[in-house]
């Protein structure tokens, strides 16, 4: 069964890469960027994600957005 991530755009915003290790528990060597945010999900078994009020993302936010998104396409497409 696929597990499906809440995230909370206002923690997103606030916290970023702190609030998706709460999430996703990366590893101690993760680098806090978006190359290295793409590399652990990548790791991670197939997962699904409910955004709150995504309107309200900020620029980076958004950006975090675009890398988790494309892991689920990749993932999708992969199985």
């Amino acid at each position: 069964m696929m597990k499906i991530i809440e995230i909370d755009i206002k923690r997103l915003n606030e916290d970023k890469y702190d609030y998706l290790n709460e999430l996703f528990s990366f590893p101690e060597y993760f680098g806090n960027n978006l190359d290295a945010l793409y590399d652990v999900l990548s790791e991670k078994e197939s997962f699904g994600v409910i955004y709150s009020d995504i309107t309200k993302a900020d620029d980076y936010s958004k950006r975090i957005i675009k890398v988790i998104n494309m892991i689920i396409r990749d993932n999708y497409l992969s199985e």
